[in-house]
């Protein structure tokens, strides 16, 4: 009971919630836009929206963090554009291997999951002193 009961756990559920809810707005704005933009420009709008809802939820709901600043904007991409080359990498192994398209889909988006979730909570928004110096975007205090 105590794991339920934990900070990390109570993360770890807001970090589902959100890529899920995330995955429903990729998907509605693809669809939405589709037939007026084109399939190219819709997927780019839609994953761009979906993205910075993830980025808005995680950080303000999941990571409960108040400021925003340039540093955490800079490192959520750095971040991001590390997990998709490693998705993709991990999704182009398992299938060379396996010849299973979904396994290989299954492996890289279960094992990117833990990585970002970790990614964000220890490297994106994690709870070390910023240097001072750096203004805030926004403050909510």
């Amino acid at each position: 009971m105590e794991i339920i009961r934990s900070k990390i756990f109570k993360q770890a559920i807001r970090f589902l919630i959100t890529g899920f809810i995330a995955m429903f707005i990729d998907i509605a704005v693809y669809l939405l836009l589709i037939n007026i933009v084109g399939i190219f420009y819709s997927k780019g709008i839609s994953f761009i929206c979906a993205t910075v809802f993830t980025f808005l939820m995680n950080k303000y709901w999941t990571f409960e963090k108040k400021e925003l600043s340039f540093n955490e904007i800079i490192k959520f991409i750095i971040f991001y554009l590390f997990s998709a080359f490693i998705n993709a990498a991990i999704n182009e192994r398992v299938f060379i291997l396996t010849e299973d398209k979904t396994a290989a889909f299954i492996a890289a988006t279960g094992f990117c999951t833990f990585l970002n979730f970790f990614g964000l909570k220890f490297f994106v928004f994690n709870k070390k002193k910023r240097n001072s110096t750096e203004p805030d975007l926004i403050s909510t205090d």
